[in-house]
C-alpha cells in the first residue's frame, strides 16, 4: 500500500542522547562500586578471621582459665544488678500509712498482696466522721491509687468496726 501523507523520520535531539548516555554510565558506576564493596568486604573478613585466629593463639592455658572465670564472675554481677535493679521493697508502705493514719483510728489488721499491690486493712474508730476524715486523709495520697470500704460495723462498745482495700502505687515498692 502506497503511503500518501510522508511521514517524517522522528529526530532524536542531543538532550535525549545526552540523558540515554547519563544514565547507563551511572548504571555502570553502580555495578562497578558494588562489585569493589564486595569485594572489599571479603577482603576484611578475611583479615578479621586470621586477626581472630592469631588473637586465639596468644595466651597461656592459664591465662585463658583465668579469663573465661572473669567473663562469668562479670556476668553473675550483672544479672545480680539486674534482679537488685527489680527487686520491690514491701516496708517502704510502713512510712506511708504511719503518717497518713488518722490519731483515733486504730488498724488491727494488715495483709499486704504484692502481686496485686493491694492492702488490706481493718480496724476500728471512735465513730463514722473519724473513719470519713481517715478516708479523706487516704484519698489525698498519690501513692493510694484506689480505697474500697469493704465492711463496716458498729462494735460492742459503740465503736466503728470497718475493713479497707487499698490499691497502692507500684513506684513506693520500688528502690531509690
Amino acid at each position: 500500500m502506497v503511503e500518501l501523507i510522508p511521514k517524517h523520520a522522528r529526530k532524536e535531539t542531543p538532550w535525549q542522547k545526552i540523558f540515554l548516555y547519563s544514565v547507563a554510565g551511572f548504571l555502570a558506576l553502580v555495578l562497578l562500586a558494588s562489585g569493589a564493596l564486595f569485594y572489599l568486604e571479603n577482603k576484611s573478613q578475611a583479615e578479621l578471621q586470621q586477626l581472630e585466629g592469631e588473637i586465639a593463639q596468644v595466651g597461656t592455658p592459664a591465662e585463658k582459665q583465668l579469663e573465661r572465670e572473669v567473663f562469668g564472675t562479670e556476668k553473675q554481677i550483672s544479672d545480680f544488678a539486674k534482679i537488685f535493679k527489680a527487686h520491690q521493697k514491701p516496708s517502704r508502705l510502713f512510712p506511708l500509712l504511719e503518717e497518713n493514719c488518722h490519731p483515733q483510728v486504730w488498724f488491727s489488721l494488715f495483709e499486704l498482696n504484692m502481686e496485686n499491690r493491694q492492702v488490706q486493712l481493718a480496724g476500728h474508730t471512735l465513730n463514722f466522721r473519724t473513719l470519713g476524715e481517715q478516708l479523706a486523709i487516704f484519698r489525698q495520697q498519690e501513692m493510694i491509687k484506689e480505697i474500697n470500704l469493704t465492711d463496716l460495723s458498729i462494735g460492742e462498745e459503740g465503736q466503728t468496726d470497718f475493713s479497707l482495700s487499698l490499691v497502692i502505687s507500684p513506684e513506693i515498692f520500688k528502690q531509690p
